[in-house]
C-alpha cells in the first residue's frame, strides 16, 4: 500500500461455491460478512444457517476508496450476485433456500 488512502478491498462471499454477495471497504472489511452482523439481512441469515459453507475471499486490496467502489460494482455487475441489491440487475432478493 502506498499511502493511507489505498487501504480499501473487494470481497466476495461464496456459498457452497456460488457466489452470493460482494463488497468493498476498509482493509480488514470482509470479515463482517462472517460475523452475523452484517449489515446485510442475507449475509446473516446465512451465517447462522450454514457458516460452515460460507467463503470470504479478498479479491483486490491495497486500492483507493474510488478505485473500490468502481471494482465492487464490476465484479456485482458480472456476476450478479443474490443478496446485492445495488448494482444488481436481478430481482431484489430471491428466496434463498440453505
Amino acid at each position: 500500500m502506498s499511502d493511507k488512502g489505498d487501504n480499501y478491498e473487494v470481497y466476495e462471499v461464496t456459498y457452497k461455491g456460488r457466489v452470493v454477495y460482494i463488497g468493498a471497504g476498509q482493509s480488514g472489511r470482509s470479515a463482517h460478512a462472517k460475523s452475523g452482523a452484517s449489515h446485510n439481512v442475507k449475509l446473516n441469515e446465512l451465517f447462522f444457517k450454514d457458516a460452515e459453507n460460507m467463503k470470504v475471499l479478498v479479491l483486490r486490496e491495497g486500492l483507493s476508496q474510488e478505485e473500490a467502489l468502481e471494482s465492487e460494482k464490476e465484479f456485482i455487475m458480472a456476476s450478479q450476485p443474490e443478496f446485492n441489491i445495488t448494482h444488481n440487475k436481478k430481482t431484489k432478493f430471491r428466496k434463498y433456500t440453505v
